[in-house]
């Protein structure tokens, strides 16, 4: 049976799971994923983000452990011509907002042909317009807490500042170094007094 990734699929997985409704880190400041989706937006026939804008979050991101390390891991759009043919490792929070489904990947009908003989197998099978497959070759469904991202940012050190500075060794013990010292000098100051 073919899945509906709508939003009541989606939040019937999110009630299941006892957890909110849509992802807490769907944000280009809190997420890889996101970000390279929302980069990528123009790709899908959307507006571009602005360059100044993908340069600072490209950088921070590409410093995080979160990054992808291989192409095959990363967000991707691919046109074949000038047509969008097809994405892979989307958000589902984004292609919701973008496409209406909640999913990570999208196969589009590469032409008018295709497009007619899915429909005609739609209608023979007696299959309802709210079945995906009505306007994509294919869809693969995902819900956030099954984004291999989601564990990663909930498990990460500092998942929402990568640049963040961390304290130095020394802060922590500050207080013990100093009643060292002051022993110490209190050590050598008695010392000398009575010797």
């Amino acid at each position: 049976m073919q899945i509906n990734p709508d939003k009541n699929w989606y939040k019937s997985i999110s009630e299941k799971k006892a957890l909110p409704t849509r992802c807490p880190y769907a944000s280009v400041e809190r997420c890889p994923r996101y970000f390279q989706s929302v980069a990528l937006h123009e790709a899908t026939g959307g507006t571009a983000l602005d360059p100044k804008e993908e340069k600072r979050l490209t950088e921070k991101w590409e410093n995080s452990e979160l990054w992808p390390r291989l192409p095959e891991q990363a967000t991707s759009a691919f046109i074949a011509g000038e047509k969008l043919s097809f994405i892979l490792h989307f958000c589902p929070e984004f292609t919701y907002q973008r496409f209406g489904l909640f999913c990570t990947g999208i196969g589009f009908h590469t032409d008018e042909i295709d497009r007619d003989a899915m429909h005609a197998f739609l209608k023979r099978e007696n299959v309802p317009m709210e079945d995906p497959r009505w306007l994509y070759a294919h869809v693969t469904s995902e819900h956030y807490s099954d984004c291999d991202m989601y564990s990663l940012i909930q498990h990460s050190k500092s998942p929402f500042d990568n640049n963040q500075k961390t304290e130095p060794w020394w802060r922590e013990h500050a207080a013990k170094i100093v009643v060292g010292i002051a022993i110490a000098l209190a050590g050598a100051v008695f010392k000398l007094w009575f010797s």
